[in-house]
């Protein structure tokens, strides 16, 4: 049954890339009621997300934090290949920038999420259905 659902979604993400802010998130809250019909045993994810807030969210993030960081880091990589070419050091610093602003995104995002109090608990659909 896991596999299945696996495939589904592989299928839905290869076949038809999300083409908006909030399509990702559709296709996770249908995936997994329709795990919770399937399969009564399944323990639904303690949080679901708003789809437009999610949209929302990630719009914020995107032109605010993710390309403001993306410029920058595209910056000092072009200062330290200019100043340094074909030296060890600007090929290492860029490693080192990009695993930095890796993990400086994550955290930002994270922030983001919870300043729009993005997470709300979720409702299982057995509950749903009989009230």
């Amino acid at each position: 049954m896991c596999l299945c659902l696996c495939g589904l979604l592989i299928i839905i993400i290869i076949g038809a890339p999300p083409r908006n802010k909030h399509t990702g998130t559709s296709l996770v809250h249908g995936l997994t009621e329709l795990r919770e019909r399937m399969d009564p045993s399944f323990t639904p994810p303690a949080t679901m997300q708003s789809i437009v807030g999610t949209g929302a969210g990630w719009l914020y993030f995107m032109a605010f934090s993710s390309n403001v960081r993306y410029n920058l880091v595209n910056a000092c990589e072009e200062l330290l290949y200019t100043r340094y070419p074909g030296a060890v050091i600007p090929k290492l610093a860029s490693v080192g920038l990009r695993l930095v602003n890796n993990f400086v995104g994550a955290a930002n995002w994270i922030q983001v999420a919870h300043m729009m109090k993005l997470s709300v608990p979720h409702v299982p659909y057995q509950l749903r259905r009989q009230g």
